[in-house]
């Protein structure tokens, strides 16, 4: 069974981790919340026909938090902010490399870089 839960959890939240802010991230987390509560459905379908003899309370009772713990880390990791590529501002995101040494600041938005830019010789 724990093969189940951290497979599922894996499934739903590596593509809400490479597509963060997109709308993929947050049809994979709808999506996982889906499953499960078709997953919880098929249980509960499985109990009544067997008439209990099936049905183990304990998993029905697991099945209900951990929906919630896919869908709400599923969350989380969609609206998390994506990385700025290397070169890139960190404000905006303006290609910074081939910039002249003497531009410290950011042409687009002026922030200052963080760090020295990306063509610039290694401190002596």
């Amino acid at each position: 069974m724990i093969p189940f839960f951290l497979g599922y959890a894996l499934l739903v939240w590596w593509p809400c981790a490479v597509y963060r802010r997109q709308w993929p991230s947050f049809l994979a987390t709808i999506l996982g919340v889906l499953g499960m509560l078709a997953i919880i459905e098929i249980h509960r379908r499985i109990g009544i026909a067997t008439d209990g003899e099936i049905f183990v309370p304990v998993l029905q009772t697991l099945l209900y938090p951990y929906m919630y713990l896919i869908g709400g880390v599923g969350f989380y990791i969609s609206i998390m902010p994506r990385a700025r590529p290397l070169g890139h501002c960190g404000r905006c995101g303006y290609d910074l490399r081939g910039q002249g040494d003497a531009h410290w600041r950011c042409p687009e938005c002026g922030a200052p870089y963080r760090s020295r830019p990306p063509h610039a010789p290694p401190a002596v």
